[in-house]
């Protein structure tokens, strides 16, 4: 058994093949997380509304900075960017 010391002093550490080391850095990502893949309204009259809701989740472990939501004509929405902090729903 070798025994090493901070100053290299050890003829044992000179010679000790400590081989390649591994180190894994993982940086903080947002990830975008839908409550739903899609929304069916199925049949509406003319002038019919109908409200439908689905959440953003950042399951992350960084903030998810959203810019825009672009809705399709004839639908809108109550909330269009902002941020959804890790690990929190909007």
């Amino acid at each position: 058994m070798a025994v090493f010391d901070t100053a290299g002093n050890s003829e044992d550490e000179r010679q000790a093949d400590l081989g390649p080391k591994q180190v894994t850095v993982t940086s903080p990502q947002p990830i975008i997380n839908l409550s739903t893949a899609s929304l069916e309204f199925g049949t509406l009259n003319v002038g019919q509304t109908l409200v439908m809701s689905f959440y953003i989740r950042d399951p992350g472990t960084a903030d998810l900075h959203v810019s825009a939501i672009t809705f399709p004509p004839g639908f809108s929405g109550n909330w269009n960017a902002g941020t959804v902090a890790a690990n929190v729903s909007t």
